[in-house]
């Protein structure tokens, strides 16, 4: 065991190996510093903040559907993981269920999301 004070390192048992001792100053940290993002957590003024997600909201037909991923696609809100990911849930699980469109969507995207992918398995396993 060993004890770091100030960039200096003191074992506070003797070590019988004497190249451990080498290899515990050598070791470096292997893993970056957890850093908190800036945008933690999703929350519903987000949604009521953002035009295109409200109007996603409302959304009461594919067409309609079309028109805002259109508008998304103009501005480069697609990009954005939540955005895309509100776009497949609205294909795969509306009463219209446009899986065919959903799986066209979540190709499109960029980097879909787990979430993604796990609400048009569900949208399929409901169509039956």
């Amino acid at each position: 065991m060993f004890i770091l004070f100030a960039n200096k390192l003191r074992f506070r048992y003797p070590l019988k190996i004497p190249l451990l001792g080498l290899l515990c100053c050598v070791h470096t940290r292997s893993l970056c510093p957890y850093v908190k993002p800036i945008n933690w957590n999703t929350s519903h003024s987000f949604v009521r903040n953002n035009p295109l997600l409200s109007l996603l909201e409302r959304c009461q037909s594919l067409l309609q559907l079309k028109q805002i991923q259109a508008q998304m696609i103009l501005t480069g809100f697609i990009n954005d993981s939540f955005a895309a990911s509100r776009l497949v849930t609205f294909c795969a699980l509306s009463e219209s269920q446009a899986l065919e469109y959903c799986t066209k969507i979540l190709y499109w995207i960029p980097e879909p999301n787990v979430f993604s992918w796990n609400v048009t398995i569900r949208g399929f396993v409901e169509s039956g």
